[in-house]
């Protein structure tokens, strides 16, 4: 049987996991569930546009908080607070006329070494986060000027295979549809 162990990794202070990127923020949830002024913020993946792909992930101002998120399981807490918001965003999809994938990951920043998973990496934080992803016609632009892309559905959706924005006139439309 295997054990979890988190480690402590010090994450540069320009690490993409310690910012917010706001040209792709959609919304910001507050929740009674969470401590410490920790909230969760939905935005689009700024590397991958495929399903019209959007995360959900927990944040917090101060980074010394933010940091006591990652390399650790979260709570029971956390995960329904995640889960909680997820129906919301769903919909936000199936009204674009998308059948909504939600993918809940750690980051894949964890290791098994000497019978133990590792959580956290020297460059990558784990911590509990939601991908949403839009299964359609990936050919088929559900929101005008912007093709779905990806893979269709039945098909495996490969979270590494990515497709950029073409401009930032393109992700402010997609977030204004996602709203």
């Amino acid at each position: 049987m295997s054990k979890i162990a988190s480690y402590k990794f010090v994450y540069p202070l320009s690490h993409w996991a310690r910012k917010v990127q706001m040209d792709f923020l959609i919304k910001r949830y507050d929740s009674p569930l969470l401590d410490d002024g920790t909230y969760m913020i939905h935005y689009l993946n700024p590397s991958d546009r495929n399903g019209y792909r959007s995360i959900l992930k927990f944040f917090n101002d101060d980074q010394s908080k933010l940091e006591k998120l990652w390399n650790r399981q979260a709570s029971i807490e956390e995960y329904n607070a995640l889960y909680s918001v997820i129906p919301e965003i769903c919909m936000s999809y199936v009204k674009l006329g998308l059948f909504p994938q939600v993918f809940m990951l750690g980051n894949n920043s964890h290791n098994f070494f000497e019978g133990k998973m590792i959580l956290g990496c020297d460059n990558e934080p784990c911590f509990a986060h939601v991908h949403i992803y839009g299964r359609g016609d990936p050919t088929y632009q559900y929101v005008h000027g912007i093709p779905l892309g990806g893979v269709v559905p039945g098909k495996d959706v490969n979270l590494r295979d990515k497709s950029t924005y073409s401009n930032m006139e393109e992700a402010q439309k997609l977030i204004k549809s996602l709203l």
